[in-house]
């Protein structure tokens, strides 16, 4: 049985589905460039106030059942204070000539519903009798969604911006009155169709066949084609200066801003004079502070799989006078499928997989940023312009085109939808709020199918696919863009980042979480005393005072260090360790606990108990290479091997690579013992940075891709002679053009809770520090444009056993 539906619900749905009157003038004007015109043109026409004309209709509804005799004798009256009330504009006096000639109540009732409207009017295809009534009539039809799929297989590029026939809804709010004219070139009369949706709402209960709504043809037609929609008995009050605001705010990014000579183009007037539509200055382009173009594409790799890549290029400008560069301040940035999921790792998007990537499609962004502080008027042809009015006119983040149209409400002065202010407020750096962005991302159809509009045009639907967008958008501008102009910026005041704070801070938060888990240990402990968790449980609580212990040491310590970048290379590196070695106890801690879950026997849970104890074995191995670096006053110079100290590390995570399904070798070139004279703090810190850095991006890779499962490999070289140790792996490696970025402070691919950039800064600050050097080598690179092998070059001295 086919669902009916009442007339009133109808009424109700349009009301819904279009939220605003800028929204209603956007869907009745995408109708006009899916007609093929090339033009749309618009008239607001308000020659009476909206209470002076509610009254007038009233009026003459009470008049109805007049005589003749009686609405002779009230006509007269009746002009008269329509005349006194009638506002001023070019239309208006044409408007009274027939209201002074309507001499019936039917002539004067179609004047007076003339007196205000608005129409929209192209000179598209227009529609058949047949289609404005199987087609224009049918809410939710599938017209321009065949039109669409009809264009794909014809391998049209065919541009079409409805799909869901809800467009005419948007007629329902903005007034009670609609009358449709058209009519295709091969017609030889107009079609036309009127409707009052007042009769839609008058009885409930009211099915839509019963209203009686039918297309009819009209007149003659000369020669042409086209549509014009008009709209009386409007809804709310207009005003030249609200139809200005709507041109400001929703017109003028109705259409790609960024475009010079678009092919669409809207004209509007209000009472018959023009009302402009701000178009986007070049004067834009020429004073921004910085611009940033990015771009989300795909290749195939060596298994002829697909891999996402997403590339930009940031240029910090000169105080906004020159499109011309700084010096040396024009960075680019690359981004491939394992850094790409990285981004992705955040707990905001922890459901959406590769698939999702690759199924989001190519798309570009562009924008331009401005430090408000610096602009100023500028004078441009002799007149004075204001620089903050104009950029206030366009900026709001980035907007959204779908080929080369608006989705709303993205950019708007309402929407946030990076989250860009709230990052923003949150920041004690620079600030990239959406006051300061102009810009855009470009989608299309046929590249993005899956981001397709809410119902009431209010966004994108919900879908891994716009997670995808969201994430890489938020990247873009708050990790490269944000990150390199706040870099640039310290590197010309010269100013000291590095805080130990932060991580105090960080690890603060890991000590209540440990001290949660112990607490649980030993509630188990009593419950399951044949488990053997107390011991687990002792070892636990030792390794955690351990910890405890190490940073009331360090805190003690820094006070005796003279020199100030020793002491901030001290805290960061060593509260950065701790930091870690924490996070590596709570997860012995939860092993532990998990142990207990079920039955004891049951292999899951020998397999957990098992975990424990090996993570609790590597976690003691790892706090023994702490020892060397808890006083900054004893890092010295000592003799030891080498090897055996590598080894040492290595086995300190053997836990971390069975977890990961990771193999690390050590390698040495040569049989002869290396002994080296060097301060041992120094190389447990830098390989522990190191070592952690590969272990990230190969579980970060460790993902099927296509046909390809990486290897997950990890290859430490000791070449002795050279006074060297290479650290190589299997992972996605570094883009070329970030070889030198990757070593500045807090410069980080990975998302929130996975790192902060201090690890390899630190390392080579260290490295330096004691005279050596921590560089990227382009040997044994896993893909084009990619290094995985990071070197060490050790200062060494000759011990006296050489």
């Amino acid at each position: 049985m086919p669902f009916k539906v009442t007339a009133r619900t109808i009424v109700q749905l349009g009301a819904e589905l279009i939220s605003s009157d800028g929204i209603a003038f956007y869907e009745l004007i995408k109708n006009a460039f899916d007609a093929k015109a090339k033009r749309a043109f618009v008239d607001v026409v308000v020659r009476l106030p909206n209470l002076t004309w509610g009254q007038a209709i009233d009026q003459l509804d009470d008049w109805a059942e007049l005589s003749a005799e009686e609405f002779e004798k009230k006509v007269g009256t009746f002009k008269a204070s329509l005349t006194e009330a009638a506002i001023p504009s070019k239309t208006t006096d044409d408007w009274l000539d027939k209201l002074d000639a309507a001499t019936t109540f039917d002539d004067l009732r179609a004047v007076v519903w003339d007196a205000t409207y608005i129409q929209f009017r192209d000179a598209g295809e227009g529609m058949t009798l047949k289609e404005l009534d199987e087609v224009y009539l049918t809410v939710g039809t599938p017209n321009r969604l065949n039109q669409r799929t009809a264009a794909k297989k014809a391998r049209r590029k065919e541009i079409i911006l409805g799909e869901k026939g809800i467009g005419r809804l948007s007629a329902m709010r903005l007034g009670d009155r609609l009358n449709v004219k058209t009519a295709t070139d091969n017609d030889t009369h107009w079609n036309e169709l009127a409707i009052d949706w007042r009769e839609f709402g008058e009885i409930p209960g009211k099915l839509v066949g019963e209203v009686g709504v039918r297309p009819r043809r009209a007149e003659r037609k000369v020669t042409g084609s086209g549509t014009t929609i008009a709209i009386r008995g409007l809804t709310s009050n207009w005003s030249e200066k609200r139809l200005q605001q709507i041109a400001n705010t929703d017109l003028s990014r109705f259409i790609d801003p960024f475009v010079p000579k678009p092919a669409f183009s809207i004209s509007v007037k209000w009472n018959g004079t023009v009302v402009p539509i701000p178009r986007m200055s070049d004067i834009i382009e020429e004073h921004a502070h910085a611009v940033v173009e990015s771009e989300l594409y795909y290749e195939t790799d060596e298994n002829d799989d697909w891999q996402p890549i997403l590339k930009g290029k940031i240029d910090y400008l000169v105080s906004g006078t020159t499109n011309a560069p700084i010096e040396g301040y024009s960075h680019s940035f690359k981004c491939h499928t394992a850094e790409i999921l990285s981004i992705l790792g955040k707990a905001d998007y922890h459901d959406v997989t590769l698939d999702d990537v690759l199924s989001l499609g190519p798309l570009t962004m562009q924008c331009y940023w401005f430090n408000r502080r610096l602009l100023k008027n500028i004078e441009v042809n002799d007149e004075k312009l204001n620089l903050r009015d104009l950029i206030a006119q366009w900026s709001g983040g980035l907007m959204v085109y779908r080929d080369g149209f608006r989705v709303a409400p993205y950019g708007g002065a309402d929407d946030d939808w990076l989250n860009l202010d709230r990052k923003a407020l949150a920041s004690q750096a620079y600030k990239v709020n959406r006051a300061q962005i102009v810009g855009k991302v470009d989608i299309t159809s046929v590249d993005n199918p899956d981001l397709i509009d809410q119902t009431n045009r209010e966004g994108l639907r919900d879908c891994p696919e716009k997670l995808v967008l969201v994430a890489l958008m938020k990247y873009v501008l708050e990790t490269e863009f944000r990150g390199y102009i706040v870099e640039v910026d310290d590197e010309l005041r010269g100013k000291e980042r590095i805080s130990f704070g932060t991580l105090s801070q960080h690890l603060a938060e890991v000590e209540d979480k440990i001290n949660a888990s112990l607490e649980r240990l030993d509630e188990a402990n009593e419950e399951f005393p044949d488990y053997g968790l107390g011991k687990i449980e002792n070892d636990l609580r030792s390794a955690f005072k351990v910890v405890v212990d190490v940073v009331g040491t360090m805190q003690q310590n820094v006070e005796d260090v003279e020199n100030e970048r020793e002491r901030i290379l001290f805290l960061a590196s060593l509260g950065l360790s701790i930091e870690k070695l924490a996070h590596e106890l709570n997860r012995a801690t939860r092993h532990a606990l998990e142990s207990i879950k079920g039955n004891m026997n049951s292999p899951a849970n020998a397999d957990q108990m098992k975990t424990a104890k090996l993570q609790l074995t590597s976690l003691q191995k790892r706090l023994q290479n702490l020892d060397p670096m808890l006083s900054p006053t004893r890092q010295r110079k000592t003799v030891f091997d080498l090897v055996s100290e590598v080894e040492s590390i290595v086995a300190g995570h053997e836990a971390q690579f069975k977890r990961h399904g990771i193999k690390c070798t050590v390698n040495q070139v040569g049989n002869a013992p290396v002994q080296v004279k060097l301060v041992r703090a120094m190389v447990v810190q830098v390989l522990e940075n190191l070592i952690d850095n590969s272990v990230y991006w190969l579980t970060v890779s460790n993902i099927k891709r296509g046909r390809s499962k990486p290897k997950l490999e990890i290859e430490i070289t000791i070449e002795g002679d050279k006074g060297r140790i290479i650290v190589w792996d299997s992972g996605p490696g570094v883009a070329t053009e970030n070889a030198d970025r990757v070593f500045r402070a807090f410069y980080t691919k990975k998302p929130a809770g996975k790192g902060k950039g201090l690890g390899l800064y630190i390392s080579r600050e260290i490295a330096e520090y004691h005279g050596g050097e921590l560089t990227l080598s382009p040997e044994r690179a896993t893909a084009p444009g990619r290094l995985n092998t990071f070197v060490f070059d050790y200062a060494q001295e000759r011990s006296a056993h050489d």
